[in-house]
């Protein structure tokens, strides 16, 4: 599973531009290469080139994005603060990456709406994690002076994992200025 991978140290190449594009959730794959002089890597790609499938869910602002489980982890981000949840709706297992920015009148419409979702009756909630308040945590207690002064690119990737309990697995990341990251923590 790509959730025992993300090791500390660990690069990630290709995830940005598949996640920041806003558009609906679909299905990708990644590859790791394992290497002896320098950190290992994972390369994400947008189809099923790769040799392990995954169902990338990018970010989408002002909105709720969602996906079917389908039987592969699903990886979500960039989180500062939003929620991923997993939850059963009419017998399919969904995650959901909740956007929790404020709108122009100071209220989260997208938090409001995942609350009213997880209060129907008919949905079963598996898991929820919200990421916010880990970004600050993380940086006061970083010792890597050149990695503080950049910490506006730190950010958290979120993997749902299709495990009996349907397990999350928050990861804190840096990404570069080529858009690479390179994981800091599992948290």
């Amino acid at each position: 599973m790509l959730k025992d991978f993300l090791k500390q140290g660990v690069r990630i190449e290709g995830l940005f531009d598949l996640i920041s594009r806003g558009q609906d959730a679909f299905d990708g794959s990644w590859t790791f290469e394992h290497h002896l002089t320098s950190p290992n890597l994972i390369k994400f790609f947008g189809d099923t080139s790769g040799a392990n499938p995954v169902r990338i869910l990018p970010y989408k602002r002002g909105q709720n994005a969602n996906t079917p489980m389908a039987g592969d982890e699903v990886i979500s981000g960039e989180f500062s603060g939003c929620i991923m949840g997993i939850y059963k709706d009419q017998g399919i297992a969904m995650v959901n990456h909740v956007d929790t920015e404020k709108d122009g009148f100071g209220q989260m419409p997208q938090k409001q709406a995942w609350e009213a979702l997880k209060r129907r009756g008919d949905i079963e909630l598996f898991n929820e994690s919200s990421t916010a308040g880990l970004i600050p945590k993380l940086i006061s207690g970083m010792t890597d002076k050149k990695l503080l002064k950049q910490g506006a690119g730190i950010s958290i990737l979120c993997i749902a994992s299709p495990t009996k309990y349907y397990s999350i697995t928050r990861v804190a990341v840096f990404r570069d200025q080529a858009h690479i990251y390179k994981v800091l923590k599992v948290v």
